[in-house]
């Protein structure tokens, strides 16, 4: 693997170096700040059409990104158990 990396971004199922990693987190936890404050707003006024499911579709599209990526197996498993990492390990096998 070309450039630089820590065992964090380089022994996963889907290693990545440190400026792969870097850009991924910031872009997606930039995006988490954007679609949390929308969730805010729409608490107060849930009448504006397009925050009525902004927050919760972003939060799905990041989740599906986090399956797909093979790098979260465990967190998966710990937080929505087995059958969910290996419903995710399929999906990516069925895949290629």
């Amino acid at each position: 693997m070309d450039g630089y990396s820590t065992p964090h971004t380089r022994d996963t199922a889907s290693p990545q170096t440190y400026l792969e990693h870097f850009w991924f987190a910031f872009c997606y936890s930039s995006q988490m700040i954007w679609y949390g404050l929308a969730g805010i707003v729409h608490a107060s006024l849930p009448e504006i059409r397009c925050l009525q499911f902004a927050t919760s579709s972003f939060i799905v599209r990041a989740f599906g990104q986090l399956v797909r990526s093979g790098r979260h197996d465990g967190e998966i498993e710990k937080f929505l158990g087995v059958a969910w990492r290996d419903i995710a390990r399929n999906q990516r096998e069925g895949e290629h």
